[in-house]
């Protein structure tokens, strides 16, 4: 009889023991699924979830069996460089540009044509500034205009002669002043948006903030929204007018 206890007795600590060993077992086991012809569809970041298999014991020799094709780790595409940014070889008539497309100069004592603006529009977020490198009269406070237009000029068979003739939406600054061309009239917004007047060795910028608020720098220092809610891309533009003779991109 007491061979008989011990014996039931044996079976159930055995029972109880691998109950508790499946139990653990369980714990961690994650469940693979069975690759399908949509598979991908399924599970776009499959590589995820065989990592995380991995990761709860499912051993990688398991994993590979059921069909993971890939335990690679998911990679960001390399981000695409933006593109220099040049003035375009298609100018006013008597504006001239250096080799590199990054200076620009008026070789005539005409104020008009020579125009010159970028080959490509600004990206969001983005500066475009230039430095005056030389004026013909330092005493001529005239300088040039600086600005942004939301018309590709190579549109253009001829490239308007000032950048009040650039039939689009355009802003500009003009000594002081900032000024709005809204493809019929020109306007001043602001005249005195600009606290200084350009002269040799001073820098003036633009940029397009990614919610559409449009800015205007002088010497580094932010002269504060002059649009908003601008969607259209957006072309730097400089009129080489009057005093001015030699500009460059910084």
């Amino acid at each position: 009889m007491a061979s008989t206890y011990f014996l039931l007795f044996c079976i159930t600590i055995s029972s109880y023991a691998f109950a508790t060993s499946c139990a653990q077992r369980n714990k961690y086991h994650v469940p693979l699924p069975q690759q399908s012809k949509d598979w991908n569809e399924s599970f776009p970041d499959a590589s995820k979830v065989w990592e995380f298999m991995i990761s709860n014991g499912v051993s990688r020799k398991t994993v590979e069996k059921k069909g993971a094709t890939s335990l690679k780790t998911e990679k960001k595409p390399a981000e695409t460089s933006r593109a220099a940014i040049q003035f375009s070889d298609k100018r006013g008539i008597v504006a001239t540009l250096s080799q590199d497309r990054h200076t620009a100069t008026r070789e005539s004592e005409d104020t008009i044509n020579a125009l010159v603006y970028t080959i490509r529009p600004l990206l969001d977020d983005e500066m475009f500034e230039i430095r005056i490198v030389s004026k013909d009269d330092t005493s001529n406070p005239n300088a040039m205009m600086f600005g942004v237009t939301a018309k590709n000029l190579e549109e253009y068979v001829e490239i308007p002669d000032s950048m009040t003739r650039i039939m689009a939406p355009s802003w500009f600054l003009l000594l002081t002043g900032l000024f709005e061309n809204n493809g019929t009239d020109v306007n001043a917004i602001n005249n005195a948006y600009c606290p200084h007047i350009a002269k040799e060795g001073d820098r003036l910028g633009v940029l397009k903030k990614w919610n559409g608020d449009l800015h205007f720098y002088y010497n580094g220092n932010d002269l504060g929204v002059a649009k908003s809610g601008i969607r259209d891309m957006l072309y730097p533009v400089v009129d080489i007018a009057s005093s001015c003779k030699t500009i460059q991109i910084n």
